[in-house]
């Protein structure tokens, strides 16, 4: 240290030299470009039928349960597809339902005639004398054995209950015959008609075929 550097024995500090620091410029900062995800959304969709998840696969190990929750219901709702697993147990996929052959349409369709013939057999009528009679096959089994049995019996009239459950006493046993009488052709009418829709599915070649018929009691 320097005399001069000493006065009145205190030691001052020299400054530390200045060191100038070169300016930095930052450049732009480069985004990197986003894909835009154009594949079907599980949580918003308007119509059904207007989007398709078969092909969707599902990692076991690893999916989103919300996804395959409404994959699944979307699959309820439209018939078109259902989750299995695949071959080698690793993932779920959806698969489309195979569209039915002809035979299976013609066998829906037949069940569909007798569905529709059952429910038009149980309702009712009403005769020419005012009575609202049912006329199923049954109906009419029992009205008959009644008949028959006054009819052994001597008895020359008798109650009718009609569709309402509503009882007309002392009904004469000629009016129950008539009653009875267009109980069956009524029934007969129905199922006639039955036969006729069967001939026509029967005689189908086609799926439009089967789907022009209406089967309408």
């Amino acid at each position: 240290m320097s005399d001069e550097n000493l006065i009145n024995n205190e030691v001052i500090e020299e400054p530390d030299p200045v060191i100038d620091e070169a300016s930095v410029e930052e450049g732009p900062i480069e985004e990197t470009p986003v894909e835009e995800d154009t594949s079907p959304k599980w949580y918003d969709y308007d119509d059904p039928e207007e989007i398709n998840f078969i092909g969707i696969k599902f990692n076991k190990t690893d999916y989103d349960e919300k996804a395959y929750a409404a994959i699944a219901g979307w699959c309820n709702e439209t018939q078109h597809a259902y989750i299995t697993d695949s071959e080698d147990g690793l993932y779920y996929e959806v698969v489309a339902i195979p569209e039915p052959t002809l035979d299976e349409y013609r066998d829906r369709k037949l069940s569909d005639l007798e569905y529709k013939f059952e429910k038009a057999v149980k309702g009712s009528f009403i005769t020419t004398e005012g009575y609202n009679m049912q006329f199923d096959i049954s109906d009419c089994e029992k009205m008959n054995g009644s008949i028959t049995l006054n009819k052994a019996m001597g008895i020359t009239s008798d109650y009718l209950v009609q569709a309402d459950n509503a009882v007309i006493e002392n009904v004469p046993m000629e009016v129950m015959e008539s009653v009875l009488l267009q109980m069956l052709k009524k029934y007969k009418s129905m199922h006639l008609k039955k036969q006729v829709f069967r001939a026509q599915i029967n005689a189908c070649t086609s799926k439009e075929e089967l789907d022009a018929i209406d089967l309408t009691y």
